[in-house]
């Protein structure tokens, strides 16, 4: 499958969900947000996403659907792109750690990255960052899977598929349902994640968005990226990871 091919199949997968209960009423509110507008604008930016990275080489082709296994994370980009009044700017860190178990249909683990570890590449700005995200109270970003729904095979070989995954997300001390698509790709030995989703900072509680009485504002949505590998254990590694 070409890039643009993947490009043009997250395009037409369904949108992040972020559901969450209101303490105030009980009830559930949805706060998904359609991230595809401009849609050739994300199209060109997951294109970019999904090309394969130099760092991350490309499973075999042909590989069957990975059996129930334990896999853990050898290597990982997190990412997002905010935008403000003074224009857009991204973060990012490569310091992700996190296992998988289990067969495709019936995968659960965890990710998660230090708060500390993220960089926009600007010290001002990075320390407003943390600041914002109480990195000290609250260290770690983790997303929990808890199943992965299958929504189709993404070409004949079976080594490409498209997923929801479904869990939790948590930030600053907040924890949400989520749903966010993702394609995988593996072979026999690693397993290889890409996933694209709109962020609503201000159902996580982080604040600090304006400065200066309101003339420099960062935009509450922010786009994440995550970019994950995988390589799967053997009998004898996964019995020292329990």
């Amino acid at each position: 499958m070409s890039i643009q091919d993947r490009a043009d199949l997250l395009l037409h997968l369904p949108i992040v969900s972020m559901e969450y209960a209101d303490r105030s009423t009980g009830l559930r509110r949805d706060t998904t947000r359609d991230y595809m507008e401009p849609r050739w604008n994300f199209s060109r930016w997951f294109g970019s996403v999904l090309a394969p990275s130099p760092s991350l080489p490309a499973p075999a082709r042909g590989a069957d659907r990975p059996q129930s296994s334990v896999a853990i994370l050898r290597y990982g980009i997190l990412s997002f792109t905010a935008r403000s009044t003074l224009g857009g700017f991204v973060g990012s860190t490569r310091a992700a750690s996190g296992i998988v178990e289990g067969g495709l249909e019936s995968a659960h683990g965890w990710v998660e990255a230090p708060v500390a570890t993220l960089t926009t590449r600007n010290e001002l700005r990075d320390r407003d960052m943390r600041a914002a995200l109480e990195s000290e109270k609250y260290p770690m970003l983790r997303f929990d899977l808890t199943r992965t729904e299958v929504l189709l095979d993404a070409d004949s070989d079976g080594d490409t598929v498209a997923v929801d995954l479904h869990g939790s997300l948590s930030i600053h001390g907040v924890t949400r349902t989520a749903r966010v698509p993702a394609i995988l790709w593996f072979d026999d030995e690693s397993i290889h994640l890409t996933a694209a989703f709109t962020l609503d900072v201000e159902t996580y509680g982080i604040g600090g968005l304006t400065r200066l009485f309101g003339l420099l504002r960062m935009n509450r949505e922010i786009e994440v990226s995550l970019e994950l590998l995988f390589t799967r254990l053997n009998a004898n590694e996964a019995l020292r990871t329990e």
